[in-house]
């Protein structure tokens, strides 16, 4: 097994910076560009819906399966048939809770019809997540990172054909079902990774298993649940409160967060059943947890003083419909990048370690926070003060979840390091803006970026030996 940490990292990173980018800025982005911020802000806000009870789907059931399988191999013959079926009468009762959740809030008959149309988008991604925690959970991280970008690499083509063909008209059906397809392509390859285990298995119908599942998963389940809604709901009170143009400009900004989350996501994945094997070695465990938390700091922090330096011209250059507080929110949600890899890196932790009613307090307490922020926020500052709600209530969260991670796996992280990190933050800040006031803002945010990308070696943040010596 020695390397497959340390592999099963790298090829998640490259894949996805290969893949996942492209999507971002040569599809997704341009189909706002296309169809406009006030159709695609609706777009948005129905994703939104079906992201936020998305779990209903598995009810914790794929970060539970991680655990289990990385902890004995053979448990996916026992479970899969029967978890399998349970998915299907979950895809009702999700079907019944989001649309019941559509028609509270007002949308008409074209936008429902465009919800349930999403309903099974989300089922089929669910369905690749099943799939992937089986993969994960098996240690084939190779797989396991072709398999996180395979559906967005389907959708490049496939919509790619259909925003890049002769056609001019696009309208946002076609993206949608441009989704529908790639998710099933993917779906397809995730069950053929597995098929030889599939082919082993008794398929029928066991309560008594089933049972056990959920009561194993419940916890998971119902902190994905809440933090499903505190991490999503802006984007819906966004767009119910102040309009769907509004939405679709919270849309533009967020979406450049999303891509640079999607780093401290993949890590989270392969932490998982790494943190659940080390246990009780405390000193990999607490290198690990150190060195972690200087190598996502160091990025998130690199990334996030960059887009404060050039988040108006970024956003300009991006979308044609921008506006200065489309600059101003994507640069008080990429201050929040850092409390999202904090929190992906702690969470894994207790996660791991099964601390989850822990993790469902601080979650709770998210919701909350964010919740009431939102009120008053949105109402006073639209999608600005959205972008304030999220980055309260995603630091508050993630120091929390760094505090009882410390208390209880007594990690401790250095003065120095934090030091380290906050110099590097500010002597970039500081370089950046001397680069805009003396240069055009092209060439600014490349010599910047190769800042960026030096900076943590320089303050001795990232250690390629420590990560070398990570191998498992």
């Amino acid at each position: 097994m020695r390397g497959k940490f340390l592999s099963g990292i790298t090829f998640f990173f490259v894949l996805n910076v290969l893949i996942k980018p492209i999507w971002v800025f040569g599809i997704d982005m341009v189909v706002q560009n296309r169809v406009g911020a006030d159709v695609y802000g609706g777009y948005f806000a129905l994703l939104n819906i079906t992201l936020m009870f998305a779990i209903l789907l598995d009810m914790g059931i794929n970060m539970s399966n991680t655990r289990n399988v990385a902890g004995d191999s053979s448990s996916i013959k026992a479970y899969f048939p029967s978890l399998f079926f349970l998915r299907i009468l979950l895809f009702f009762f999700f079907a019944l809770v989001v649309g019941a959740t559509g028609i509270i809030l007002g949308y008409d008959a074209y936008m429902l019809k465009l919800l349930g149309w999403m309903v099974v988008n989300q089922f089929l991604l669910s369905s690749v997540l099943f799939i992937r925690s089986y993969v994960g959970g098996l240690q084939l991280f190779k797989w396991d990172a072709f398999l996180s970008v395979a559906d967005k690499f389907l959708m490049v083509v496939i919509i790619g054909f259909m925003l890049y063909g002769k056609d001019e008209s696009f309208h946002i059906e076609y993206f949608i079902g441009g989704q529908t397809l790639a998710y099933l392509l993917a779906l397809s390859i995730g069950s053929s990774v597995i098929r030889s285990k599939l082919t082993q298995m008794a398929w029928q119908f066991d309560r008594k298993r089933i049972k056990k599942a959920l009561q194993q998963a419940l916890p998971f389940a119902s902190l994905i649940l809440v933090m499903g809604l505190y991490t999503r709901l802006d984007g819906v009170m966004v767009e119910r409160m102040k309009g769907s143009e509004s939405g679709g400009m919270y849309a533009g900004a967020f979406r450049l967060l999303d891509i640079a989350i999607q780093i401290g996501v993949l890590y989270s994945f392969v932490l998982i059943p790494v943190f659940t094997r080390k246990l009780n070695n405390q000193h990999y465990y607490g290198t690990l947890m150190r060195t972690s938390h200087n190598l996502l700091l160091s990025i998130s922090l690199s990334v996030a003083m960059l887009v404060l330096v050039f988040h108006q011209s970024l956003v300009h250059w991006f979308y044609d419909h921008a506006t200065a507080s489309m600059g101003y929110t994507l640069a008080i949600l990429m201050m929040s990048l850092p409390a999202f890899y904090m929190g992906y890196l702690y969470g894994s932790a207790l996660t791991a370690g099964g601390k989850t009613k822990i993790l469902n307090r601080i979650a709770l307490g998210g919701l909350g926070v964010n919740f009431s922020l939102n009120i008053v926020l949105i109402w006073h500052y639209a999608e600005v003060g959205a972008a304030l709600a999220t980055f309260l209530t995603q630091w508050t969260a993630a120091l929390m979840q760094m505090y009882f991670a410390r208390k209880i796996y007594r990690v401790h992280i250095h003065k120095m390091q934090w030091i380290a990190l906050l110099t590097m933050a500010l002597m970039q800040f500081i370089s950046f803006k001397l680069l805009l006031m003396f240069m055009a803002w092209p060439a600014a945010l490349i010599c910047s970026a190769l800042i960026a990308m030096v900076a943590p070696f320089a303050f001795g943040l990232i250690n390629i030996k420590k990560l070398r010596g990570l191998r498992s």
